[in-house]
C-alpha cells in the first residue's frame, strides 16, 4: 500500500490512523446501549475468573467496566488477522494468559461509551458506567495464551505503516 489508503477508509481521531469505516458499523443494533455490536466482551486474568462468575464484574474506582466489541483486526489492514485481546492485554494490562467473558446485552444497564485510549484497537474498546454486571449475564470462555510472535509482528507492521504515513 505504501502509505496510500483506499478511499473507503475512515479517520480515527483516537489513534490518528486510518481505519476501515465498516469497523464502526455492523452487528445487532442496541439503541439503549448506543450502537451496533455483534458481541460485548470483558477480558480478565485467570485468577479473577472464578470470583467474577460468582460475584459479577465490578466497576473500577471511577465507576467503569471496560469492554470489547471486536475480537480481531481484519485481514485487509495488515494482510492477516490479529487478536485484539492479545494486543490489549499486552499493551494495557500486562497479562500473558487471559479469559474472555461474553456479556449478554441485557446485563448492561447504561450506554456504552468509547474508552479513552489511543491505541489502534480503540475502535473496539468500550466502557460502561455501571456498578456491576451480574453473573447471570456472563458466559466464561477458556484460558487464552497471548501469541507473542503475533503481537511482535503486529507491532512491527504498525510501526512500518506509521513510518510510511509520516514520511510523506
Amino acid at each position: 500500500m505504501g502509505g496510500q489508503f483506499p478511499p473507503d477508509w475512515g479517520w480515527s481521531v483516537c489513534s490518528g490512523l486510518q481505519l476501515k469505516s465498516y469497523w464502526f458499523r455492523g452487528g445487532q443494533f442496541h439503541p439503549d446501549l448506543g450502537g451496533q455490536f455483534d458481541r460485548i466482551l470483558h477480558i480478565t486474568g485467570p485468577d479473577s475468573a472464578e470470583r467474577i462468575m460468582k460475584e459479577g464484574i465490578n466497576a473500577d474506582e471511577e465507576g467503569y467496566i471496560y469492554l470489547l466489541t471486536e475480537l480481531e483486526i481484519p485481514e485487509d489492514v495488515y494482510g492477516k488477522k490479529f487478536s485484539i485481546p492479545d494486543i490489549v492485554v499486552t499493551s494495557q494490562i500486562g497479562y500473558m494468559n487471559y479469559i474472555i467473558i461474553e456479556i449478554d446485552p441485557k446485563g448492561i444497564t447504561a450506554r456504552l461509551q468509547k474508552d479513552n485510549v489511543a491505541e489502534i484497537t480503540a475502535y473496539a474498546q468500550r466502557r460502561v458506567k455501571q456498578k456491576k454486571i451480574e453473573p447471570k449475564f456472563l458466559k466464561i470462555g477458556k484460558i487464552q495464551q497471548v501469541d507473542v510472535k503475533q503481537v511482535r509482528l503486529f507491532n512491527t507492521l504498525l510501526i512500518e505503516k506509521l513510518m510510511s504515513i509520516t514520511s510523506k
